[in-house]
């Protein structure tokens, strides 16, 4: 295995159906031979989704798995590329062919990271809290945290990624906080199917794990994979934010109107859940 790839990316990434599909590609380039290097051109890069920050940076762990080196090819001179990096806390993970960056991750709010154990999350999840651009109460702040150490818990329960599980989130511009959990393991899909003994399509599998009664592990530890999220709903549909579940091809977006699922044409590698909150100083968010 020997040469390069160059893998070029859209120069405007919003969330939805078409950025995934993007990053599915990039994960199917990347397992598949063929090439020993691949470069992820962001030379045109004009906007990314903060949630897909996580993606970026966790592709070169990916790449070590399969035996490839992945590095980002830009134009040193690109500023809002340069402080997408910064803001998320990735610049150390990669390189442009021609010049090392020098940023630093001082200001982004939770630096990309990688985990191996869920003990070294804790202090994450906290600073996510501490983050989130709203006013919580003490027992709803409470539930948060164990909300969000849920879907961690799930990343290495069910998703069993050898690489690790990884986090990145920071506030943008206009004040609105995203932040992104993403493991490179077996996807929610493949794990629904293995315990009910069916072959359901991906959106069907990804449903049954939204009911709040199934999950894949019962008997042994209660951790539904869809289901926990049902408190992050409800507060995201009261903060007219959004939350996308994608494991595998499927494809879950909440927003303040609806739960819709989708079919990706080009499955992801494991399972990313993705918040954006939006900022909010006048009002305190209780418990129902």
């Amino acid at each position: 295995m020997d040469g390069c790839r160059i893998f070029k990316f859209n120069t405007v990434m919003y969330q939805g159906r078409p950025s995934y599909e993007m990053f599915g590609q990039l994960h199917q380039c990347i397992m598949a031979g063929g090439c020993s290097r691949i470069e992820i051109d962001m030379s045109e890069y004009r906007y990314m989704h903060p949630a897909f920050a996580v993606l970026v940076a966790s592709s070169i762990y990916l790449g070590d798995k399969y035996g490839k080196e992945v590095v980002i090819r830009y134009d040193i001179a690109n500023q809002k590329l340069a402080q997408f990096l910064k803001q998320a806390g990735i610049c150390g993970c990669y390189y442009s062919p021609k010049h090392r960056t020098q940023l630093d991750s001082k200001n982004s709010s939770i630096p990309f990271n990688r985990f191996r154990r869920i003990e070294d999350t804790y202090s994450t999840v906290e600073k996510i809290l501490n983050c989130a651009p709203v006013y919580l109460s003490s027992a709803l702040k409470n539930q948060f945290i164990s909300k969000i150490t849920e879907i961690f818990s799930n990343a290495f329960e069910h998703g069993k990624s050898e690489i690790g599980v990884f986090c990145c989130g920071f506030i943008n511009s206009s004040n609105h906080f995203s932040f992104s959990v993403y493991d490179a393991g077996v996807g929610v899909c493949t794990n629904v199917n293995r315990y009910l003994h069916t072959r359901l399509s991906n959106e069907k599998a990804l449903e049954w794990a939204f009911d709040k009664t199934h999950s894949t592990l019962n008997g042994i530890v209660d951790y539904p994979r869809g289901a926990g999220l049902s408190l992050l709903e409800s507060f995201s549909r009261a903060n007219h934010g959004r939350i996308d579940f994608v494991t595998e091809s499927a494809y879950c977006r909440i927003d303040s109107k609806s739960r819709k699922f989708y079919q990706l044409k080009n499955p992801i590698k494991g399972t990313i859940v993705s918040m954006n909150i939006h900022a909010d100083d006048r009002h305190i968010y209780l418990v129902d």
